[in-house]
């Protein structure tokens, strides 16, 4: 997703046809892995038995988020004080590599817990004053 995001964002920085459909050959082929790998990604976040309501509520928030983009893409571009797209462009590809860091950073997170938890768990201290020898 953070290679998406970039190519998003510099979209407004090619000129020809043939930049713009090599962007989006690009674009379109990280979409695809991050659609493919969505629900491995969601099964490793989360447990299996609640992997139903976390899709179901990751598709309800993705159907809402494509009804809102077009009415703030438009917004922003109206705002927009040179009358150009690139501020749309821009913004979207900073949100969308943003929320490929995430997942990044998350992921992190979870490997370094599960080394820790791995560590604690096996560090065991045994008191030996309570041991009594026998003759």
């Amino acid at each position: 997703m953070v290679l998406g995001g970039t190519v998003w964002a510099i979209v407004p920085l090619l000129t020809t046809s043939l930049g713009l459909t090599v962007a989006l050959a690009a674009f379109e082929a990280f979409a695809a892995v991050n659609y493919t790998l969505t629900s491995t990604i969601l099964v490793k976040q989360i447990t299996l038995k609640k992997f139903t309501n976390a899709y179901g509520l990751l598709l309800l928030i993705q159907g809402l988020a494509r009804l809102i983009r077009p009415t703030l893409a438009v917004t922003i571009a109206w705002l927009d004080i040179n009358s150009s797209d690139d501020l749309v462009f821009y913004l979207g590809g900073v949100s969308i590599g943003a929320s490929g860091l995430i997942l990044i950073i998350v992921q992190c997170y979870n490997v370094v817990r599960r080394c820790y938890n791995h560590q604690t768990r096996y560090d065991v201290t045994i008191n030996t004053s309570t041991f009594k020898t026998t003759n």
